[in-house]
């Protein structure tokens, strides 16, 4: 049997006092100095999967890109998929539980339901305040359980995208443009990725999937199709030309509109109605966006600490992130289209 003790653990907290306290609690149950690493951002989490090589990951949900960056749910994802692709191409059996406030969160268990294999156990941190010895004694139950769990290998993101072809079936009929956009310019070209031309593809599929949550926004916000869709001008990638796009800030507050809410000036969100999306979709489609502002422009983005691509590096991990960040919003756009056919 795997204990603690034998094993490598990863924490990933962007809160200090959390951080101490998990901290605390592996050494109480004899795990070493040597063998506990703790770190407060996506970026420092990625690289300790790749140099440290943990055992097992407690991964909190909303965390910053870098020490000093904004929280978001997005940078947490990147953390799952380098983990898988870690896995995958070393043959290692690194296991997540995701200890987080936001764990009945229905996008987050979405997220998870895709493919299970990706993340051991969600637990719920509001326990800890509630009740810090039940949530001690559960803690150190599904560290054990995940440790000596079993993990099959499976192909690098094979699941997760086949399952997101299926997920695009409806369109067929509910939006032809975008079925055939998703395949001929996202999934077809992540499938054709390799060593030579990893960065190429993945740097256009991030941007591609930007321009789709740009026009999701204008096909939900709009009574009539606009006459020039965003999808129109993808040959201006291929063509090397500087494309058109909006604020971050004007794309952010259309997604918000659409989740049903309005941000004030007060800094209250206002209840608008009934939403179109989700908040999941809102915020993993903004994430999307910000991620396609920082390709497209990655030497002079206003997010300098928050700059993924600052060595306009991009990865096959970056493009399946992108997939996976607009798939909220592709869902809750099916299911209005699906609603309107029938």
């Amino acid at each position: 049997m795997v204990t603690i003790k034998d094993s490598k653990i990863l924490i990933v907290e962007d809160a200090k006092d959390l951080r101490e306290l998990y901290v605390k609690f592996l050494i109480d149950n004899d795990i070493s100095e040597e063998n506990l690493k703790s770190v407060c951002c996506s970026k420092q989490a990625m690289e300790e999967i790749r140099d440290f090589i943990p055992d097992l990951v407690l991964l909190d949900v909303k965390i910053p890109y870098t020490e000093d960056g904004v929280p978001d749910s997005g940078h947490s994802k990147q953390v799952i998929d380098r983990i898988e692709s870690h896995n995958t191409r070393f043959e290692k059996k690194i296991k997540t539980i995701i200890i987080s406030a936001t764990t009945e969160d229905k996008g987050i268990q979405d997220l998870v339901s895709i493919d299970p294999l990706r993340i051991f156990k969600m637990m719920d941190k509001n326990l800890l305040a509630t009740s810090p010895e039940k949530f001690k004694v559960e803690l150190k139950k599904h560290i054990d359980n995940a440790l000596n769990a079993s993990m099959a290998f499976s192909k690098p993101t094979i699941s997760v995208v086949s399952n997101f072809r299926n997920i695009l079936v409806p369109l067929k009929v509910g939006d032809t443009e975008l079925y055939n956009y998703m395949f001929s310019e996202i999934f077809n070209p992540f499938e054709e990725i390799n060593s030579k031309t990893e960065g190429i593809i993945s740097h256009s599929i991030i941007i591609r999937c930007g321009m789709v949550v740009e026009d999701i926004i204008d096909l939900l916000s709009k009574v009539e199709i606009p006459k020039q869709r965003k999808l129109s001008i993808f040959s201006n990638i291929r063509a090397g030309i500087s494309l058109p796009m909006e604020d971050e800030g004007s794309v952010r507050d259309k997604l918000n509109l659409l989740s049903g809410r309005k941000w004030s000036e007060g800094g209250i969100n206002e209840n608008l109605g009934t939403p179109k999306i989700t908040r999941q979709a809102y915020e993993y489609a903004h994430f999307a966006f910000r991620c396609r502002n920082q390709a497209s422009h990655s030497s002079k983005s206003d997010y300098k600490n928050n700059n993924m691509f600052s060595d306009n590096i991009f990865t096959k991990e970056h493009a399946l992130s992108s997939i996976t960040l607009i798939m909220p919003l592709v869902q809750d756009y099916i299911k209005l289209k699906t609603q309107s056919i029938s």
